[in-house]
């Protein structure tokens, strides 16, 4: 009976190697609070450490969470999807490797992760909710990698609800419940479709961090940059205007969970400039990694060609995105102290300068094959291929 107990539970279990890892952390942290008891009985130290311990047992539920989706998702196991697509699989009989929708082993796995926590210093349920947060947040992940944007932005804003109203208070939990019955219906539904037709970012995302051993992805520079039907990563506008709107609602959502005032202005700026620059820096990195100006600077200089239209385009949005993040919450401000109503101006700002990041021209493709620009290779040495 036993042995079939622990069959049953470890189809969903992590490998043993996390597992032990995991009790290690939480084992020091309870051996630390009762050595301290045991000298100085009632320490204020004490109750630190019990926050940290349960600090550890959150983090225990949202990364089982976070691995009970990346570790039985065909969609995150290359090898394993392939393979999956060649058999009579269908919706309703079990996967092989293990179920990725709720059973009851999480249930358990939950029990016992939240007897750990003895005298806990926050909502005893706050590890649950975590847990709902994660595992519906990497469902929502898996939902748009295949085009169910529906049930993907969907959870997206719901969990920002969640987020909103406070994993650590009753509301929060309340509010998993109905996004949980939604992501088990868009597991259903995703079900269904396979086999998927994977979006172009998630094939390209798997082959540089997944690489399969056995095929050589691309032909190496400067050959990729010339063939004729490169593979293209692109955000369509219905995509740029609600991944902006979801972004701004998070922000709104991160910063309503400080306890004062102050902080929540500090957190939400924090957010906002961290945002900014690395929207600024990644789209110039996309753009630029391979195409340069065709002269130097100093060139420029010498020759007084000091905006060359062809190539300088590609500066127009990260420009325009830097003036609007700069000049936005300072608009807003203004608007607030002469009208008196309450704004929320970080979030708003945070969504408009993503939606210029985003949707402003040239796209890649178009910047690509007319840009006036000359191609180098990236410090990558790997894309040189020898034939």
């Amino acid at each position: 009976m036993i042995r079939k107990a622990i069959t049953w539970l470890r189809v969903v279990l992590p490998p043993g190697w996390a597992v032990v890892l995991a009790l290690a952390c939480w084992l020091s942290c309870e051996s630390l609070y009762f050595w301290i008891e045991s000298w100085v009985p009632g320490a204020g130290t004490a109750a630190g450490i019990l926050k940290g311990r349960d600090a550890v047992v959150c983090a225990m539920a949202a990364c089982y969470a976070v691995y009970r989706v990346i570790a039985f998702h065909p969609l995150f196991n290359e090898s394993y999807y392939l393979w999956l697509t060649l058999t009579p699989w269908r919706r309703g009989t079990p996967l092989p490797v293990g179920p990725v929708h709720l059973v009851a082993q999480d249930a358990l796995v939950l029990g016992l992760m939240l007897t750990l926590m003895h005298n806990p210093q926050i909502w005893r349920l706050t590890p649950v909710s975590l847990f709902f947060l994660s595992y519906l947040g990497t469902l929502a992940v898996s939902f748009l990698l295949v085009g169910m944007w529906g049930f993907g932005y969907g959870l997206a804003f719901g969990l920002g609800l969640v987020v909103y109203l406070d994993v650590r208070e009753p509301a929060g939990l309340i509010a998993c419940l109905p996004l949980t019955v939604l992501g088990q219906l868009g597991l259903r539904a995703q079900w269904d479709r396979f086999p998927w037709q994977v979006l172009p970012l998630w094939d390209k995302l798997r082959k540089q961090f997944i690489p399969s051993k056995r095929t050589v992805d691309g032909l190496g520079w400067p050959f990729d940059q010339f063939q004729p039907q490169p593979s293209t990563v692109g955000i369509s506008y219905r995509d740029g205007v609600l991944l902006s709107l979801l972004a701004g609602w998070w922000v709104f959502a991160l910063a309503a969970n400080e306890t004062t005032p102050n902080s929540n202005r500090g957190v939400a700026y924090a957010l906002y400039w961290y945002l900014l620059l690395a929207i600024v820096f990644s789209r110039l990195f996309r753009y630029c990694r391979h195409h340069r100006p065709p002269i130097s600077l100093w060139g420029r200089l010498w020759t007084l060609r000091w905006i060359i239209p062809g190539y300088d385009l590609v500066f127009l949005a990260p420009f325009a995105t830097i003036l609007v993040g700069v000049g936005a919450p300072a608009a807003l401000e203004l608007l607030v102290r002469s009208t008196g109503f309450s704004l929320p101006v970080v979030p708003i700002s945070s969504s408009l300068v993503l939606l210029l990041a985003i949707n402003l021209g040239p796209t890649f493709e178009t910047w690509r094959l007319t840009g006036n620009h000359r191609i180098v290779p990236s410090l990558n040495k790997q894309e040189f291929q020898q034939l």
